[in-house]
């Protein structure tokens, strides 16, 4: 296995490289930085990424180093179904379609898999910018979904080795919990972005116009199978608002009116209350431009279908 030594260089000198770009960006590290990449120490760089593939194998050399995960454009999709696993634990992530299931980067990542090799997983948080998870490890390849199972090194104890028959369940509960967190965190970040650009940057309710006071607020919760990071089922909400909706105490009519609940009808609280939230009932939402991106019905007739009916009887 010649290979083997000149393949913990370059993951060593990739991984020093990404662990200094996430101090000094915050883990907001800018593309042109991932395209630089890293010197071995021979005066040549290499990228970290490219543009051209989610996959990402050095030439000459026969495993992956690292995967992607791009953050469309607002109002473009993105063509790979990445996305995290029911439990959280796990990112399953689509194929190189382009050539199928043998496609020498598929190959590149079951390469990866067969020999337990750590890998860089940037992940998209907007146009432009990623985050970055590492050690990631390829521990499934299922052909007939066309997609592989990659878990945070967390998920691993430190005397453990990676391997395809590795099932997270067999991992202690602390770690199951942190590599949902890492995941979860991701994709919330992502939403964020995606729900703030859609709506201008201003609350759906009152129009406030400062990043520093907006939420992006689920309408269906994600603790609910049906709650996705999907921008259809989000509103940018300032704080105040963000509580009262997550409280039920506000709602959204198919016609993308502000309902106010009886509850909140029946109360009296001064000039403040009465702006932020009286003076608003049954006056339509500030929505996004784009049609595609506005409350989509299934998500807003599920949330009032779990209403408490209690803060809505009159």
């Amino acid at each position: 296995m010649a290979w083997k030594d000149d393949d913990t260089r370059l993951r060593s000198a990739a991984f020093a490289q990404v662990q200094r770009l996430q101090q000094v960006y915050d883990n907001r590290i800018p593309w042109q930085e991932i395209s630089a990449g890293f010197d071995l120490g021979d005066g040549r760089r290499r990228p970290l990424a490219t543009q051209a593939q989610g996959i990402y194998k050095p030439k000459g050399h026969p495993a992956a180093l690292s995967i992607k995960t791009v953050q469309p454009r607002q109002g473009r999709t993105n063509p790979y179904s990445d996305t995290l696993a029911p439990d959280g634990c796990s990112l399953l992530y689509a194929y190189q379609a382009r050539g199928g299931p043998d496609h020498s980067s598929n190959r590149s990542l079951r390469f990866a898999m067969e020999h337990q090799l750590p890998l860089i997983y940037f992940f998209g948080l907007e146009p432009g910018i990623y985050a970055a998870v590492l050690p990631m490890y390829v521990v499934g390849d299922d052909r007939t979904r066309q997609q592989f199972e990659l878990v945070p090194g967390m998920v691993l104890a430190s005397h453990e080795t990676p391997t395809h028959t590795h099932h997270l369940l067999d991992s202690p509960p602390d770690r199951r919990y942190g590599a949902q967190l890492v995941l979860a965190r991701l994709h919330q970040q992502s939403f964020r972005h995606s729900v703030l650009s859609a709506y201008q940057h201003h609350c759906a309710m009152c129009s406030i116009h400062f990043d520093e006071f907006l939420d992006a607020a689920h309408i269906v919760p994600d603790s609910d199978p049906l709650g996705v990071p999907d921008v259809r089922n989000g509103l940018a909400l300032c704080g105040l608002h963000h509580r009262a909706f997550d409280r039920f105490l506000i709602d959204i009519d198919d016609d993308y009116r502000i309902e106010l609940s009886p509850e909140l009808l029946r109360r009296r609280d001064g000039p403040v209350f009465e702006q932020a939230f009286l003076e608003r009932h049954r006056q339509p939402l500030w929505l996004p431009r784009d049609t595609r991106l506005r409350p989509a019905a299934k998500y807003l007739q599920a949330r009032r279908r779990s209403r408490p009916p209690e803060l809505w009887r009159s």
